[in-house]
């Protein structure tokens, strides 16, 4: 999937949702361990209860710490989530502790609960005001768009902050509650609601072709409108030139007078050419690029909410919006990232130049501040005033649990299990792997066995060419929240061993990252999934003829690259809205050439073409021996994307299977899209690795399609 493929696809559809106010808290499943075990579902999977917001701001909170403590440390909250497959929706409920009672088994109050069936968050941006009874939050209510709300937990008083007429997608609010910064989408716009006259005349410049075949041009999501709300006057829009960045773009400084907006860089600033960075050149510097066309890298803007004027913290680039915390005074920022070159002393200009490094910067008059490792860390550290830590404690076979310790001791105690139902599943065991591939690099991934697994037997494999974060991550798929195209734990369940590829070994990550997007880089991955069929086969697990492989959004690049190039066989394979490097989606995004030219050696003219012909997987679909199962996420340009892979192996008489969920975003939110996206392989891979199919009368006409592919094409 392309980066500016990805920035348009990040709009949320807006569907209803529910909100009531509870005062006691939801089931969260019943524990039937002394009935027995049994098997891991698809569904067991999308109603696992999660907690907590991620915090991509501030390092001051680590990954682990999920509860948001009220200014004097007294209370706190924690916002769960789970899906609720029979009636389609995500249940968010947000719960009140009070810190005293933390160790004493309390029962918490559920404030709140809300209810979406659409692609957004029905409760998020969780923040206490100064006066430690009022909450903020953006929420959605039926038949509205989300909007920020505050409720106070002493009146129980729901407040809507904002009056909005699109929905608000990020915010931040100040300790008072008087001024909100917020993000909002755009509002429509089609040809077709303009056109008069002889305004008909479109100039193609930079639509999409998909909205250009459907007769209308909607402003896509990555062009979300900024606005400053003081008090309870009508809002101010902020222009801005740049894109505002998709995840928690806004942050409010202590005192108000200051906030941070991450946004994707659009005009490149001729400076950045003397930054040395390898990833820096080849991004912003290679290839063709337009003016006024965005790019994949970052910058904070600082908005002066006194003077509404907003401007460039620094003038550095961004590969991804760097964590920062606020000086206590909010006139300045700690953070780590490229520092600015102009220097006068040619040492500290050469080391800028390469590498990002810790600084403080004054917001008054932008002075830039070089600071210790250690002043850095000091600065991350800063904590609220708590007595408590309240830590999310999970490995790769312990699933998340929620437990509090106190400053005087290391030792933990449990506040609360959120998925009790746990105990009447039967889970296999994961196992961290390491491996060899076939041009000699070393790889580290996790093994999903089956929970009956027999050390000897040989069993069928899947590959999904993602793994888990790390040995303290627990995943239900295989990669958290990955659900649009890895089922790890519901596969494991039906038999399957399932590897999860994680990231290369310290000493080859420099060469891996050299080669990049790349015909080395894509032999690189290659050479990763066939070494790793021979070490599980070496290690006397796999049937090797019984190997299902998984590509999602980047990564089907490498699978669709392995599908026609490599020598090894594959008896079913899922590529999953995601760039194939091919030719159509080098017309359909013209945007992206340079990165597609990249991605095959070169542009497909002249000598380039035959580098194309090489290295291109949609050339070569004559090579491919393998059921081939696609599935489009999002709007017709997910459609559009998959298209090349569907039409020529049909072309070519391959089993091919197609499915587009048009109302679906890259990464599947809803329990009907996650059960379109998940349960689909887990039926595919079974069906071609395993003969077998799900007796559910509703799938038949699935199955009678699965069938015609077996039969031979004349």
């Amino acid at each position: 999937m392309t980066a500016q493929r990805l920035w348009t696809r990040l709009s949320r559809l807006l569907i209803p949702s529910t909100l009531c106010v509870l005062g006691a808290l939801p089931a969260s499943g019943q524990d039937n361990s002394g009935q027995g075990k049994r098997s891991i579902t698809v569904s067991d999977a999308i109603e696992m209860t999660r907690v907590g917001e991620p915090d991509l701001f501030s390092e001051s909170e680590s990954k682990e710490r999920v509860a948001r403590f009220s200014p004097d440390g007294r209370q706190f909250v924690l916002v769960l989530k789970k899906g609720n497959v029979e009636r389609n929706i995500n249940e968010y409920s947000l719960l009140l502790f009070q810190t005293g009672e933390a160790f004493h088994s309390p029962k918490p109050i559920v404030l709140l609960t809300m209810s979406s069936s659409s692609n957004r968050d029905a409760l998020h941006g969780v923040k206490w005001l100064n006066d430690n009874e009022t909450l903020a939050f953006v929420g959605e209510k039926s038949g509205e768009p989300s909007q920020v709300y505050t409720f106070n937990i002493r009146t129980e008083v729901l407040t809507r902050r904002t009056n909005h007429p699109t929905a608000i997608n990020h915010y931040d609010i100040t300790s008072d509650g008087q001024e909100i910064v917020f993000a909002a989408d755009p509002q429509p716009s089609t040809i077709a609601g303009k056109v008069k006259g002889h305004e008909d005349v479109i100039v193609v410049a930079d639509q999409g072709l998909s909205d250009l075949l459907a007769g209308d041009c909607p402003k896509p999501s990555w062009q979300n409108k900024l606005f400053l709300q003081k008090s309870n006057e009508s809002p101010t829009f902020i222009p801005v030139d740049d894109a505002i960045y998709h995840s928690n773009p806004v942050s409010i400084s202590p005192g108000g007078r200051y906030a941070l907006i991450a946004v994707y860089v659009r005009d490149v600033p001729t400076e950045w050419g003397a930054y040395k960075d390898e990833d820096i050149q080849r991004g912003l510097f290679s290839g063709s690029r337009r003016k006024g066309q965005l790019t994949g890298w970052k910058r904070y803007l600082l908005l002066d909410t006194k003077t509404e004027a907003l401007t460039p913290l620094l003038n550095t680039p961004m590969p991804a919006p760097r964590p920062f915390v606020w000086g206590p005074d909010g006139h300045s920022v700690f953070m780590k990232s490229y520092l600015p070159l102009n220097v006068v002393d040619p040492a500290e200009k050469e080391v800028r130049s390469r590498n990002e490094l810790p600084a403080e910067v004054t917001l008054t008059n932008r002075q830039v501040r070089r600071i210790t490792p250690e002043e850095w860390e000091k600065a991350r550290a800063v904590k609220a005033n708590t007595q408590i830590d309240v830590t999310l404690v999970q490995d790769v076979n312990q699933p998340p649990r929620v437990f509090v310790s106190g400053p005087r001791t290391q030792q933990k105690t449990l506040l609360f299990d959120p998925n009790p139902q746990f105990a009447a599943l039967e889970f296999g065991e994961v196992e961290a792997v390491q491996w060899k591939a076939t041009d000699g690099v070393r790889w580290n991934g996790v093994l999903f066995l089956p929970p009956a697994y027999a050390p000897g037997k040989r069993y069928p494999l899947v590959i999904q060419t993602h793994g888990v974060d790390g040995p303290g991550e627990f995943s239900m798929d295989g990669r958290s929240e990955w659900s649009s195209a890895f089922a790890a734990r519901p596969l494991a369940a039906r038999g399957f061993i399932v590897l999860g590829v994680g990231m290369p070994q310290t000493q080859d990550y420099a060469m891996l990252k050299r080669d990049g997007l790349s015909p080395r880089g894509s032999l690189h991955h290659m050479s990763k999934i066939e070494g790793a069929i021979d070490y599980l086969d070496q290690r006397g697990m796999i049937d090797r003829n019984r190997v299902g492989i998984n590509g999602f959004s980047i990564t089907v690049l490498d699978v669709s690259y392995t599908l026609t190039h490599s020598k090894y066989s594959f008896a079913a394979a899922n590529l999953v809205d995601g760039i194939d490097g091919g030719y159509l989606q080098y017309l359909l995004f013209p945007g992206s050439d340079a990165d597609f030219d990249q991605y095959n050696g070169g542009p497909p003219f002249g000598e380039g073409l035959k580098l194309w012909l090489a290295n291109s997987s949609g050339f070569n679909l004559d090579k491919v021996h393998t059921p081939v199962r696609l599935l489009a996420l999002q709007d017709r340009e997910g459609l559009l994307e998959m298209w090349q892979w569907f039409a020529g192996l049909r072309n070519l008489g391959k089993p091919v299977d197609f499915t587009w969920v048009p109302d679906a975003d890259h990464f599947v939110v809803t329990p009907r899209q996650k059960m379109v996206a998940q349960q689909g392989l887990v039926d595919w891979f079974c069906y071609w690795l395993k003969n077998e199919e799900d007796p559910d009368t509703s799938k038949r006409k699935q199955y009678e399609r699965w069938e015609e592919l077996r039969k031979p094409k004349m």
